[in-house]
């Protein structure tokens, strides 16, 4: 475990091994409906050496493996609870006669989602994390779902799974590619709240979890206010309106007519979620907003749901890659 750098240690500490860690109450909860207890055995090492390259930031690595694993327990635990997959359950139970584990560890170097097997020969199931940016926990949950429908009469998916490669997920610093994923129809809704330890920081969380949504109210002679969850989005619209901004000739400053001013989110630090457009001069009419209305549906494809008039409600299905 030296190899391992030390604040993953210590996250491992109180985050997996530590009896009062969240993981420990997903373990829990599948005990008591299965009858079996199926142990978790995370191989770091080797994990760390496979996915470090993905974790400049050593503070998500173990957090990341962790939110990965809960939400298997808590999808197996989903399907035993749904009377539709009684005989499934069956199976499952004659196959973990004299017990069985849970083996975490590196997937397959193609491979671009998780993946679960069952080796009959070891008598585990074997979870396998891809070198690839993290996916929501929703579609963990949906891929997931597939792999089980598949441990006793085929193998897991994940390296030509093209649908499942498209939902990669690139870091929040980049800006929102005109590239993007339509959620597929089949993504596994929550059955249960998630683990609170599992949840990525917010900056992380919402560039991974649609629906994204905005808002936009005008403010009339001080112009005008748009909000959202997706920091890119933002992110994209200030610099798009910068670099095109018109110099206000009445201005002996020569500044812009709007100034723009990214806002960080009272909610949390080191997220912006608010961009303010206003006029650099009392005396300005307004700001029209059909330019940055057309952007928001014509360029970034969010979808209006609802507006008075001033204000503007818009949410987006689709993550952007």
């Amino acid at each position: 475990m030296n190899e391992i750098p030390l604040k993953a240690r210590v996250d491992i500490r109180d985050q997996w091994d530590s009896p009062n860690a969240p993981i420990h109450t997903s373990i829990a909860a599948l005990q008591k409906t299965l009858g079996h207890k199926i142990s978790p055995q995370a191989e770091w090492p080797a994990l760390w050496a496979q996915l470090k390259d993905r974790f400049s930031d050593k503070s998500k690595f173990v957090p990341t493996v962790v939110s990965i694993v809960v939400v298997w327990y808590e999808r197996l635990l989903g399907r035993l609870d749904n009377d539709v997959y009684a005989d499934w359950t069956e199976e499952l139970l004659s196959a973990l006669e004299g017990g069985a584990s849970l083996r975490i560890e590196p997937a397959p170097p193609k491979v671009t989602r998780p993946t679960t097997t069952w080796d009959r020969k070891l008598r585990s199931f074997h979870l396998g994390i891809p070198n690839a940016d993290p996916m929501s926990q929703a579609r963990v949950a949906s891929v997931f779902d597939k792999d089980f429908d598949n441990l006793f009469g085929g193998t897991a998916g994940g390296e030509d799974d093209q649908e499942d490669t498209e939902w990669a997920h690139v870091p929040p610093t980049q800006a929102v590619a005109s590239h993007h994923t339509q959620v597929p129809p089949d993504l596994a809704p929550p059955e249960r709240l998630p683990v609170l330890s599992s949840l990525a920081r917010p900056s992380d969380l919402f560039t991974s979890t649609v629906p994204y949504i905005l808002t936009l109210s005008l403010r009339g002679r001080e112009g005008l206010v748009v909000y959202c969850s997706h920091e890119p989005t933002l992110e994209l619209l200030n610099e798009y309106l910068k670099k095109w901004a018109k110099t206000n000739a009445h201005d002996s400053l020569r500044r812009p007519i709007f100034k723009l001013t990214l806002v960080e989110s009272d909610f949390c630090f080191g997220m912006m979620d608010t961009l303010v457009v206003e006029p650099y001069m009392s005396h300005h009419d307004g700001v029209n907003p059909t330019i940055i209305l057309a952007f928001i549906e014509g360029v970034v494809g969010y979808k209006m749901v609802y507006t008075t008039g001033s204000y503007w409600m818009y949410r987006c299905t689709t993550l952007f890659k």
